[in-house]
């Protein structure tokens, strides 16, 4: 297996692509409710094919997406059923990461086996070193996926905003939280750690003026996960 890391990269990038940002609300929603009987698992399953085969750009990874697209079905499909299992309980707030761990896990799977039966690429792919991509795929994570983590997180530990919030404007929480976001993600890879210290310090004092209680507890989580999500994704694309 020769120089593979920027083709991993693509093909997470890829996949954030797919699942994330071609994946609407009305689409998640109808998978779960029909699963298997869902058109719009089988729209998401293509997507998920073209994603792959499109960013690879090689025509001898066609099969491998096309694994990667079958076994994707397999995970979404049993998802949906296990979303309405009452055995397991809480557990089922939990299915999000296991879905994407197991994403991830059929991606780096699929790579191996291309490595080993003769696949290779370049250090750099499209003409793009690693870094740069792993630059363009932090940055990614930090829009809608990363609201998406932080939503399930919460849902997992069940916190919720108490009561009525109506003082706040719709979607305003989404857009600060990617603003600060993309801020302190950019000042890691710029090396400037103390000032993501400063934007967290000056927004919490900004957000928790008004907050009381409960409500006060709820904006620092959400803070703390999206500064933890930018801190942990700007480290890992150094």
């Amino acid at each position: 297996m020769s120089n593979l890391p920027a083709f991993l990269i693509i093909q997470l990038l890829a996949h954030v692509v797919s699942d994330f940002y071609l994946q609407s609300q009305k689409w998640s929603d109808g998978k779960s409710l029909g699963g298997f009987k869902s058109r719009y698992l089988y729209y998401h399953i293509l997507a998920t094919f073209v994603c792959s085969s499109l960013f690879a750009f090689r025509l001898d990874w066609i099969l491998y997406a096309l694994g990667i697209a079958l076994v994707h079905l397999i995970i979404d499909g049993v998802k949906s059923i296990l979303e309405k299992a009452e055995l397991l309980g809480e557990f089922r707030n939990w299915l999000f990461f296991v879905d994407q761990g197991l994403h991830v896990m059929t991606i780096v799977g699929a790579l191996c086996l291309y490595g080993i039966y003769g696949g290779s690429v370049s250090a750099d792919y499209w003409g793009v070193a690693a870094e740069a991509l792993a630059i363009l795929l932090a940055y990614s994570l930090c829009l809608k996926p990363a609201n998406i983590v932080i939503r399930e997180t919460l849902r997992a530990y069940k916190i919720e905003m108490p009561g009525d919030d109506d003082t706040s404007l719709p979607g305003a929480g989404r857009l600060i939280g990617i603003v600060e976001r993309l801020l302190a993600l950019t000042l890691i890879l710029a090396g400037q750690f103390s000032a993501v210290g400063f934007i967290f310090a000056a927004k919490s004092i900004l957000r928790f003026k008004d907050a009381e209680g409960e409500r006060a507890e709820y904006v620092l989580a959400g803070s703390l996960l999206s500064f933890g999500i930018a801190v942990l994704i700007g480290i890992l694309a150094k």
